[in-house]
């Protein structure tokens, strides 16, 4: 019998071990971020064999804290994921937004009129975004905000048509988000419900299933779609 699949997994798997350990002894704050982005790279079979395993966010965040220094590692890893997918709703947002928009003037079913809306809004506080504005440190708002479903936005900034930057929150840790505009952060915000293996809160669960399967054309054929959704994706001719 051939064994050298069996062989190949195996060094496969000791090459990212090795590199998972030299990850763990990277200094935090590296002036290279270009090597952090590497070794992260290189250690994703370890993450993807956590959330599998239903490790908790901040476990995984524990062995991993570059999470939290380095912006963009969110993204690596789930265009490492999803190579085709990764882009399209920052490609295709400006113009289907103006189909939604059209469609939700037309419609009479007040469920269809109340999705699209939702998606017409975009990031707001309903879609799990929260503000600090001036006099509060992002420790004592995560501190004062325990209860808070998960993932959600954390925007920082003086005024709320002021944002300097946005930060996505997962098990009460805050990861920098290198994105400076509201749809760039709202992005980074439904890729880390698979990098870290998170479910969509319940209030908004069509809303993101919308967004996986028509907008990010992820698990068409295995995610349940209600029917709405489904005429809804083939209005929008995606």
């Amino acid at each position: 019998m051939n064994r050298w699949p069996e062989q190949l997994a195996s060094i496969t798997k000791q090459r990212a071990g090795y590199k998972y350990k030299r990850l763990k002894h990277t200094p935090e704050v590296a002036a290279d971020a270009t090597m952090v982005f590497e070794k992260m790279k290189s250690t994703l079979s370890v993450r993807r064999n956590m959330v599998n395993a239903e490790t908790p966010a901040a476990n995984i965040l524990k062995e991993f804290p570059q999470f939290q220094i380095t912006p963009g590692e969110i993204e690596q890893d789930f265009r490492l994921m999803f190579p085709n997918e990764h882009p399209k709703l920052l490609e295709r947002w400006p113009s289907i937004k103006q189909k939604i928009i059209a469609l939700a003037r037309k419609s009479t079913d007040g469920a269809t009129a109340e999705l699209l809306a939702t998606v017409d809004r975009g990031p707001c506080e309903d879609l799990e975004l929260r503000s600090i504005y001036s006099g509060c440190s992002i420790d004592a708002f995560l501190e004062k905000n325990t209860t808070a479903m998960q993932p959600y936005l954390l925007a920082l900034g003086p005024t709320k048509k002021s944002i300097s930057q946005y930060f996505i929150v997962v098990d009460h840790i805050a990861l920098p988000c290198p994105a400076r505009d509201a749809l760039g952060a709202f992005d980074v915000l439904f890729k880390s419900h698979y990098v870290f293996g998170l479910h969509y809160s319940k209030h908004l669960l069509n809303f993101w299933t919308f967004l996986q399967t028509t907008i990010y054309q992820i698990g068409i054929t295995n995610t349940h779609q209600t029917p709405r959704a489904r005429t809804l994706r083939s209005k929008l001719q995606l």
